[in-house]
């Protein structure tokens, strides 16, 4: 009589198994039980055929994957961005630099993630909303992407294991998203072996290659679109230009120089709400 494990044996048999099951950790368990086996479902090639199917059946983050590994995290990473909030991790408009608590959950799986796979890699895209003013957008956006880095490090993640791309405006000045509370986020995504997971969404690519910041570090940040004018971080987490603050600064000192006038002057003389000079 012929056995399962002489089926099996047939690589056709083999590689048919592969692509019905399609789950990663049960191939991974069956290819302990023979040489022959192992063999067979740890080459590239089986696992090509793995992601080929899964991505037939409408998943994008598939494509590229030519390890066992890679598929287990795809799914992993599918998982961890299926809730309301995507890959994405969520700032005060108005230049906050502090990951919303709504969103941090998602970095609590990150680092479960970077424990379980321990050649993961994390890199964060941070953008501002397009109404940012200049000189704020790109420094307001590489402060959110060290914020996350750092979030990261408080799980474990080491930050020689992340990578950052502040963009400013870059994007969000082409993306059809709204002008709202969603726009002032950065992106969280996961690389193992060349692959990244989740797949970019097509605004991305609306950028020039060589318009594009570098691709930098917490410590080194990425190239800068608004060198031209300095800028200063408030106690409040707030980032003003210089220019912008030094007129604040100075309407305030008009508004007490009129003493016991104040109440009497007109409100366009007073100094402006600093959360209502940038939206971003």
């Amino acid at each position: 009589p012929i056995s399962i494990g002489d089926l099996l044996y047939v690589s056709e048999i083999t590689q048919t198994l592969g692509t019905v099951s399609c789950d990663p950790r049960l191939l991974a368990q069956l290819s302990l039980t023979q040489r022959h086996l192992h063999s067979t479902i740890t080459a590239t090639k089986f696992a090509a055929l793995v992601a080929k199917e899964l991505h037939s059946q409408g998943n994008p983050w598939a494509k590229g994957c030519n390890s066992l590994e890679m598929i287990s995290l795809g799914i992993d990473v599918a998982t961890a961005c299926s809730y309301g909030t995507k890959n994405h991790l969520y700032f005060q408009m108005g230049g906050g630099t502090t990951v919303r608590p709504a969103t941090k959950p998602l970095l609590d799986r990150a680092a479960v993630l970077g424990r379980k796979y321990q050649g993961l890699r994390f890199h964060i895209d941070s953008h501002v909303a397009k109404g940012a003013p200049a000189g704020m957008a790109t420094t307001t956006s590489q402060a959110r992407a060290t914020a996350v880095v750092a979030e990261l490090a408080n799980r474990g993640i080491t930050e020689h294991r992340t990578t950052i791309t502040a963009w400013g405006r870059k994007i969000s000045s082409l993306w059809q998203e709204p002008e709202d509370g969603t726009s002032a986020r950065a992106e969280l995504f996961f690389s193992l072996g060349g692959v990244q997971f989740p797949p970019r969404e097509a605004y991305y690519s609306l950028v020039p290659e060589d318009q594009r910041p570098p691709i930098g570090t917490a410590e080194q940040p990425s190239d800068d679109e608004d060198v031209d004018e300095r800028s200063v971080r408030l106690p409040n987490g707030q980032v003003l230009p210089l220019g912008l603050l030094r007129a604040l600064m100075l309407a305030r000192q008009r508004g007490d120089d009129n003493g016991d006038d104040s109440d009497d002057s007109d409100s366009s003389d007073r100094a402006p709400d600093a959360r209502k000079c940038y939206v971003g």
